[in-house]
């Protein structure tokens, strides 16, 4: 996905070297032979980064992985890739959303999936626009972990990138905060910026609402208040470029979800699953 190739970028400008696995072969051949991607036009990537077709071939000798496929096609792609996966290696999670089927987040999907310990596993969320990393516009962000130590590999991973790294436990808080924001960014495409108190209204409603279910199912409250929060929160719901908050401006113009989602020329919405 685009939010993965953008952190691919990042990193690798730090000399680390970097694998993608990817199912598109236009994808890979661009990768490896121009060092480009179609999704960010006129950014040239690292040597370092390359891209491969088969996981096993991408998956040997990681010291971490991170994974960023589509949440809804998750369950399935990660039963495939869980004999792949070295011991003690770091997971990091990037997929935002909640499995339409299952109603499970991402870490309940991973611990069905994968055979390794929670403490492997790490999830990233926050306002990051995939566009503006990949450009070096500096970002705050939130890794969620059990285990501090996993977390403080993944901040020693980003340290010299353009994107800081706060810890946190709150594992739940932390995933509910990135799925649910989504489903108010397509509400405020729809009310849409010539009616801004409406839209205010409704995303300062959006974070009691938020707040209530996080508690209710486990998470704290200051989760919902901090960057994973409220700073995703008004950026997916107020930046033209969030891919949900255009959703609901196409569904503004009175087309159906069908045509709205073929309009969004696959840009996943998380917001609809």
């Amino acid at each position: 996905g685009s939010f993965g190739k953008a952190l691919s970028h990042s990193i690798g400008s730090q000399g680390h070297i970097v694998k993608i696995i990817s199912r598109q072969t236009q994808a890979i051949h661009d990768m490896n032979h121009n060092h480009t991607s179609k999704k960010f036009p006129g950014i040239i990537f690292p040597h370092s980064v390359s891209a491969y077709e088969d996981p096993k071939e991408a998956l040997h000798g990681c010291d971490y992985i991170i994974y960023s496929a589509s949440m809804q096609e998750s369950h399935t792609y990660l039963k495939k890739l869980s004999p792949l996966i070295p011991r003690n290696v770091p997971i990091i999670s990037t997929s935002k959303g909640i499995h339409t089927e299952s109603l499970k987040i991402m870490s309940q999907i991973m611990s069905d999936c994968l055979n390794v310990p929670a403490h492997q596993c790490g999830f990233l969320s926050g306002p990051n626009l995939a566009a503006q990393l990949v450009t070096g516009v500096p970002s705050d962000t939130v890794l969620a972990s059990d285990d501090v130590t996993m977390a403080g590999k993944v901040q020693a991973l980003f340290s010299k990138t353009n994107m800081k790294v706060h810890a946190s436990k709150d594992v739940t808080g932390v995933l509910l905060c990135g799925a649910l924001k989504n489903i108010y960014a397509i509400a405020s495409g729809i009310i849409g910026d010539s009616m801004s108190n409406l839209q205010a209204a409704m995303i300062t409603r959006a974070c009691s609402e938020i707040t209530l279910l996080v508690e209710a199912m486990g998470g704290y409250r200051d989760t919902v208040y901090g960057v994973a929060g409220i700073g995703d929160l008004m950026l997916t719901c107020y930046s033209p470029s969030s891919r949900n908050y255009r959703l609901g401006k196409i569904l503004r113009e009175g087309k159906s979800l069908k045509d709205a989602l073929e309009e969004m020329k696959g840009n996943v919405s998380e917001g609809v699953g």
